[in-house]
C-alpha cells in the first residue's frame, strides 16, 4: 500500500484501541519467566500476541510524562550467510528510511515533533545475536504513543528496502565500516578469530565486509529480512508514566496483524568450542599497551533462571570477587602488572567461558602472566 503520514490520519478512541489490542492477545502468561521458580515481578504486564509477539509493559513514574520504547528482533551478523555479512546493521539502517506507514525520513521528522533528539531519543544496534530499535518520548500523549508504536511496527515489518533506498544509505554502512577497524578493533577481531576459530562469531563482526556490502542488492537485502524479521522472533517493552494497560492495548493494535513471510527458518548453529584445540597468537597493535587475554572455553547452554541456578552462580561470582580482589593487592603492592582481572561470560550463545585480562607493566608480559597464573 502506498505510504502514509500516521499524523494525518484521524485518532483513535481508546475504547477502540482496546478493543483492537484485546483481539490481538493470545495470552497474558509471563514469558520471561518460563521455566523458572522466581515469582514474575507484579509491576510489569506480559503477554503473548497471536502472531507471537512478546510484549512487556509497566508504568514507571520517573522521569514523569515520558516513555521508553525497545523493539528487540532476535536477528544479528551471527545469522548472516557468508555472502549477507552486514546485512543484519544495513536493515536497522533501511528501517529508518520509511516504510508501510511513512514515506523516507518523515519517522524522524515525527519523532522531533514530538520532542525527541536523534542519536540520543531515536536509535538503533545490531549486534551478533539480536537488533534493538530505541525511542525514548520526552513529552507522551496516548496519540504520541500510539502514532509511535505504529511507526515502529511498520520499520520493522514492513520497511521500504528498496534499490533506490539501499543506493542512499549504503555509503553511510560503508564509511562506519571504514572507521570501525581502529586498533581496539582489530585486537578484538583478531581475539574472536583465535578464541573462537571454527565458529560463526570467529569472523561475524555485526559491520559486515566491504565486498558483500558493496555487492548487496535490494532483492538480497529484502530475503534476509523476510527471512529473521518476524513477528515471534521480536519482543517489544515499553515503560513510562502512563497507563500499562493502555500500553498493552496500542502495542497489541499495531503489531498484532504483523505476519511473516514463508515459513520460519531454523535457527542458524552458532558451533561449539574444540576442547581439544589450544591456540597461542601474537598480535602486533602499536596504538594499544601491551595486554594479554586468556580463555577457557566450554559449550554455551540455555539454564532456566531459577533459584538453584542463581545461587550456583553466585558461588561463582564470589570465587571470581576473590580472585580479583587478590589480583588488585598484588598490582597494588608493586607486581609485575598494573591490572589483570578474570571474569565469567557467555558470549554470544557461542560459549561458556573464564576469561583472564592482563595488563603489564611495560612489555614485561612473561613475568606478569606468571605472578597472575599464580595467584
Amino acid at each position: 500500500p502506498p505510504a502514509t503520514t500516521p499524523s494525518a490520519t484521524q485518532p483513535v478512541s481508546a475504547a477502540a484501541i482496546a478493543q483492537q489490542g484485546e483481539a490481538a492477545i493470545l495470552n497474558r502468561d509471563a514469558w520471561l519467566y518460563k521455566g523458572s521458580d522466581i515469582t514474575p515481578d507484579a509491576e510489569w504486564k506480559f503477554g503473548t500476541l497471536k502472531n507471537g509477539l512478546r510484549y512487556a509493559v509497566r508504568k514507571n513514574g520517573v522521569p514523569p510524562g515520558q516513555i521508553a520504547v525497545r523493539v528487540r528482533m532476535d536477528v544479528g551478523s551471527l545469522y548472516e550467510t557468508d555472502p549477507e555479512r552486514g546485512y543484519a546493521h544495513m536493515i536497522e539502517h533501511l528501517s529508518f528510511r520509511g516504510s508501510q506507514y511513512v514515506p523516507d525520513g518523515e519517522a524522524k521528522r515525527i519523532w522531533q515533533r514530538m520532542g525527541t533528539t536523534f542519536g540520543s531519543d531515536t536509535n538503533a544496534q545490531t549486534t551478533t545475536t539480536q537488533t534493538v530499535y530505541k525511542l525514548d518520548l520526552p513529552s507522551a500523549t496516548a496519540a504520541g504513543i500510539d502514532e509511535s508504536l505504529k511507526i515502529l511496527s511498520g520499520m520493522v515489518s514492513r520497511p521500504n528496502i528498496t534499490q533506490t533506498a539501499l543506493a542512499a544509505e549504503r555509503p553511510a554502512v560503508l564509511a562506519e565500516q571504514r572507521e570501525a577497524p581502529g586498533p581496539q578493533v582489530r585486537f578484538i577481531d583478531a581475539l574472536n578469530a583465535t578464541f573462537f576459530a571454527g565458529q560463526p562469531l570467529a569472523d561475524r563482526s555485526p559491520i559486515g565486509h566491504v565486498k558483500e556490502l558493496e555487492a548487496a542488492t535490494a532483492q538480497s537485502v529484502k530475503a534476509f529480512h523476510d527471512r529473521w524479521y518476524r513477528p515471534e522472533r521480536a519482543v517489544v517493552v515499553v515503560a513510562g508514566d502512563f497507563d500499562p494497560a493502555q500500553l498493552e492495548a496500542m502495542v497489541a493494535k499495531n503489531f498484532g496483524d504483523w505476519r511473516g513471510i514463508g515459513d520460519a527458518p531454523k535457527d542458524p548453529d552458532f558451533g561449539k568450542p574444540d576442547p581439544k584445540q589450544s591456540t597461542t597468537k601474537a598480535v602486533v597493535e602499536p596504538g594499544i599497551p601491551t595486554r594479554i587475554e586468556m580463555a577457557v572455553l566450554r559449550p554455551w547452554q540455555y539454564n532456566d533462571d531459577t533459584v538453584i541456578f542463581n545461587q550456583k552462580r553466585l558461588v561463582d561470582f564470589l570465587g571470581l570477587a576473590i580472585i580479583n580482589r587478590r589480583l588488585e593487592t598484588l598490582a597494588r603492592s608493586g607486581g609485575s602488572y598494573i591490572a589483570a582481572a578474570v571474569r565469567l561470560d557467555d558470549p554470544s550463545r557461542s560459549a561458556n567461558g573464564t576469561f583472564v585480562t592482563v595488563l603489564p607493566v611495560g612489555n614485561a608480559w612473561e613475568p606478569a602472566l606468571k605472578d597472575v597464573r599464580a595467584v
